[in-house]
């Protein structure tokens, strides 16, 4: 959890009151399925397209997940998030493949993956 200081004049009261509000606050945990679908749309899908990637990836290669999906990511060591980042890229770039072969975030996903495209007689006799 963040520590957040905030400096201000106020009057005891205002004071207990605000430590009160504060001390009954519950952390938000971050759930695996936010955590990755979070990462989809930060790095340029909308997030319906986002939802479809990990629709299709927790019923395929993230199997092995199922009933965790929305257990808090501090709930397993750090090394696991990074390993289903790491794989649901590849799932959004069959993704896109499939259904926007030429969406602008592609590269976002792809690591040594480009789309293949094809040159022309002009582009390759330079």
């Amino acid at each position: 959890m963040e520590k957040i200081t905030i400096k201000c004049k106020v009057d005891d009261e205002t004071a207990r009151s605000i430590a009160v509000a504060c001390s009954q606050v519950t952390p938000v945990a971050v759930t695996f399925k936010e955590t990755l679908i979070k990462h989809l749309t930060d790095n340029g899908m909308f997030p319906d397209q986002a939802n479809a990637v990990f629709d299709q990836y927790s019923n395929d290669a993230g199997k092995p997940m199922a009933g965790r999906w929305n257990k808090p990511t501090a709930s397993e060591p750090n090394t696991v998030l990074a390993v289903l980042i790491l794989s649901i890229n590849d799932e959004a770039v069959r993704w896109i493949d499939e259904n926007l072969p030429k969406a602008w975030y592609r590269p976002m996903f792809a690591k040594d993956n480009p789309p293949q495209v094809e040159e022309s007689d002009e582009v390759s006799k330079g």
